[in-house]
C-alpha cells in the first residue's frame, strides 16, 4: 500500500473524461491531484474504468525517471503487472 502526496493526470481532452467516474472531485481545499490538458492522443492507450489511460510499460518507464518513491513504485508496477502480463 502506498500513500501520495500529489497525483498527475494527464488527458487528451479535459472533455473526454468523466471525472466523477474517475473517483475525482472539485473542492476548496489543498489539491492533490493536477490535470493536464494535453491535447494529444494517448499512444497505445488502454481503458480502464472507462478512462483512456498509458499502457503499464510507458507508465513503468515515467516512473523510473522520478527518482526516490517514482523507482519504487516503478518496481511495484513491474512486479504486479509488466512482468506477468508480458514476460
Amino acid at each position: 500500500y502506498t500513500r501520495h502526496q500529489r497525483v498527475a493526470l494527464y488527458i487528451p481532452f479535459l472533455g473526454d473524461v468523466d471525472l466523477e467516474k474517475a473517483g475525482l472531485r472539485s473542492g476548496d481545499a489543498a489539491s492533490n491531484v493536477t490535470i493536464y490538458e494535453t491535447g494529444a492522443t494517448i499512444l497505445n492507450a488502454e481503458q480502464v474504468g472507462g478512462i483512456p489511460c498509458v499502457s503499464p510499460i510507458i507508465a513503468y518507464l515515467d516512473l523510473l525517471g522520478i527518482t526516490g518513491r517514482g523507482q519504487d513504485a516503478a518496481t511495484h508496477l513491474y512486479d504486479i503487472v509488466v512482468e506477468p502480463r508480458y514476460l
